[in-house]
């Protein structure tokens, strides 16, 4: 061991090896930092094949004495083959094999366990163990690199990479191993050429390790932007459900469900600020007070079905002679009430008694054909706006002229005279 460690060659290539072991160094750490990025296992494997791989070029320097190896063949042996074992973990996490290729990841997994006890076997000294191994792993090679070829042809195209670490790495491995087996005379190129290959199968290795890094960081960044798109849809959609459903209840709040007219309390919110903006404007201001005669002859008679339709009719009717900006409201059961912004008395006359002529010429057909017809009883009148300091005077006093239309007879318009 001492004449070995001493060699002259051995020391003319120490500086090629330290160089050596220094890039991969400066690879071991490049690879911990993505293993801490990714946390993904084919790192960690790879991480450890490098830090053998180390260990194994460190064998020129004689730093198998270090290890309490005997010898320079046995340290080569017993960091080869745990250099080996590593190997066969990253491959078979990083091609796969197990989804693949099952057949192949049973046979690497078989591999380990062999590969294992060689590593225990070398390390004892027991005979021929390095010789078997050596054997083994030419087998395991042959396996590997069809393998890899079959992944290739499915279409990976990272396999590339390694593919060619492969067909540059294992003849000049070939090499040093007939070298130390006697197969080959000794020279410098045989014995050391496998640096230059292991050297070209880890920077390709980090190569296909760090495109698949990238590959996976814009993956992870297109699904962020997906999620983030998506999430803006769906709070966009969420707002605008949200928005429709309070529409909604605010709509369902002040409507009355069964004409769909406004409801006595919005039309009591509404007129107070049309009320304030009347007096602001000086303008005119009318109500209108509407009641079906004899509705409840009509429900007693023909039922509450046929009570509701003439109901709705009448609604119906009230819609289509107003403004949008005038104000529609079932005031109670079959009273309804109408508030005319910008409207003076006479004009509210008018469109009071078209309503009245209206309804006078519906008819109502019941289930067995027959035809019956209805009539409404109206009264109006002006808000004072100087002395009126709301509505409830304007509505009384309209509900007063309604029920002088209701004494007169019926079917009839009527305003409010003091």
């Amino acid at each position: 061991a001492h004449d070995e460690y001493f060699n002259p060659t051995r020391i003319n290539m120490m500086s090629i090896y330290i160089s050596f072991a220094f890039m991969l160094l400066g690879i071991l750490f490049l690879n911990i930092y993505s293993l801490i990025l990714t946390r993904e296992l084919s790192y960690a494997y790879y991480i450890i094949y490098i830090i053998t791989s180390i260990a194994f070029s460190s064998m020129h320097s004689g730093s198998y004495l270090i290890l309490g190896l005997n010898g320079w063949n046995e340290g080569l042996h017993v960091v080869g083959s745990f250099l080996v074992l590593m190997l066969l973990f990253f491959t078979d996490r990083f091609l796969e094999f197990k989804k693949e290729f099952p057949l192949f990841h049973k046979f690497f997994m078989f591999s380990a366990i062999i590969i294992s006890l060689f590593i225990i076997l070398i390390y004892n000294n027991v005979a021929f163990s390095s010789l078997l191994f050596n054997l083994y792993s030419i087998i395991f090679f042959i396996m590997l690199f069809i393998g890899v070829v079959k992944i290739f042809l499915k279409g990976s195209m990272d396999v590339k990479y390694y593919l060619l670490a492969l067909i540059v790495y294992l003849p000049l491995l070939g090499l040093m191993v007939a070298t130390f087996n006697t197969l080959l005379p000794y020279s410098d190129f045989t014995r050391h050429a496998f640096v230059v290959g292991a050297f070209v199968e880890i920077m390709l290795f980090t190569l296909i390790l760090t495109s698949r890094y990238n590959t996976i960081n814009h993956e992870k960044i297109r699904i962020q932007k997906e999620l983030l798109y998506e999430k803006g849809k769906n709070e966009l959609y969420l707002e605008a459900k949200i928005a429709k459903r309070t529409k909604e209840l605010e709509l369902l709040a002040s409507t009355d469900s069964l004409t769909k007219l406004f409801n006595r309390r919005y039309f009591m919110e509404m007129s107070e600020s049309i009320l304030e903006l009347t007096k602001r404007n000086n303008t005119s201001l009318s109500i209108m007070m509407a009641d079906i005669d004899n509705f409840k002859c009509i429900n007693d008679t023909y039922g509450h079905a046929i009570g509701d339709k003439v109901i709705i009719m009448v609604a119906n009717i009230l819609k289509e002679y107003t403004r949008k900006s005038d104000i529609v409201a079932r005031w109670g059961g079959e009273e309804f009430i109408t508030l005319f912004p910008q409207t003076t008395i006479e004009g509210t006359l008018k469109i009071a008694q078209k309503i009245r002529t209206a309804i006078e010429e519906e008819t109502v057909v019941l289930a067995d054909g027959k035809e019956i017809k209805f009539t409404i009883s109206i009264g109006v009148d002006l808000v004072d706006i100087n002395n009126d300091s709301n509505l409830e005077a304007a509505i009384n006093r309209s509900d007063k002229a309604l029920y002088k239309a209701k004494d007169g007879g019926r079917n009839m318009v009527c305003k409010y005279l003091s």
